[in-house]
């Protein structure tokens, strides 16, 4: 899509700054993921989170292997830390 409209290719540094807790990025293995959603949760009280993916081209069986892993992995962690309170 960038490069459809002229925007350059995206720089490593400005992906890897993105990626650290606690900015835009949601990167990293389902337990990762979920307490970065349960510590937005934290500050925002919000009970919907939308998440953008297949930024880059991302193959089809990876978007879908991110996908499968929201709905089994993700999801039951972050229901599960925000029963617990934390």
């Amino acid at each position: 899509m960038g490069r459809l409209c002229g925007w350059p290719a995206p720089d490593k540094r400005d992906y890897l700054a993105q990626a650290e807790a606690p900015v835009a990025y949601y990167v990293g293995d389902p337990d990762e993921v979920a307490e970065r959603i349960v510590h937005l949760h934290g500050y925002m009280g919000h009970m919907r989170h939308f998440l953008q993916m297949d930024i880059g081209g991302l193959p089809h069986a990876h978007f879908l292997e991110s996908l499968t892993l929201l709905a089994t992995e993700v999801k039951p962690r972050v229901e599960c830390l925000l029963e617990r309170g934390n």
